[in-house]
């Protein structure tokens, strides 16, 4: 791993992070009911593009299962501590940095290790339950329940690209990363307009 790629990607990250305010599906809007759970994960590119690329991310790391567990306790204790009113500090500009992370990952083909992978997946897991948690409308264990099984089926699609022969999975990550890196320049720009 070329250290000094990682450290510009990581510099990257936190100064586009802390310029964005806002992220494409996280409107404020009041979400409710199961179909609209299970269709929120994929009408969001933001969350498209984070949960294929965290699933392409988790299957090569050496924890993948643990950090996949964690993602979606997480995602469940975030989900949680939002409709308890309880906010996760900048949240928005760190929904927009995971999907900027998995787009910076892919692209880059970083391989980190367990303690960073974990870490990654439970901050991922963690800050878009709790932006979900907080949006909830008057139905949120039924939209929890639909959100949770689209999270888990995308998540799932991305570890399948992954585990393809690497003459595909090579495409098909750098597919996804550069769509993850679109959705960020989009967001970014839609902030500054």
């Amino acid at each position: 791993m070329n250290m000094r790629r990682v450290c510009i990607s990581l510099l990257i990250m936190v100064t586009m992070v802390l310029l964005t305010t806002v992220s494409q599906a996280h409107t404020g809007n009041h979400e409710t009911g199961f179909s609209t759970g299970l269709l929120h994960p994929i009408s969001g590119w933001d969350h498209l593009a984070a949960l294929l690329a965290l699933g392409i991310f988790l299957f090569h790391s050496r924890s993948a299962w643990v950090s996949v567990s964690l993602f979606f306790v997480l995602l469940l204790v975030g989900f949680t501590l939002g409709l308890l009113g309880m906010s996760v500090p900048i949240l928005e500009p760190v929904l927009i940095g995971t999907v900027f992370a998995g787009a910076a990952l892919l692209l880059a083909r970083i391989k980190v290790g367990m303690v960073c992978a974990v870490l990654l997946s439970s901050v991922f897991g963690l800050v878009h339950g709790n932006a979900h948690g907080l949006e909830s409308g008057s139905q949120p264990m039924l939209f929890l329940l639909g959100f949770f099984i689209s999270s888990f089926l995308l998540t799932f699609v991305g570890c399948f690209v992954a585990k393809l022969q690497e003459s595909y999975q090579v495409i098909l990550s750098r597919l996804i990363g550069a769509a993850a890196l679109g959705v960020f320049v989009f967001c970014f720009v839609k902030e500054l307009v």
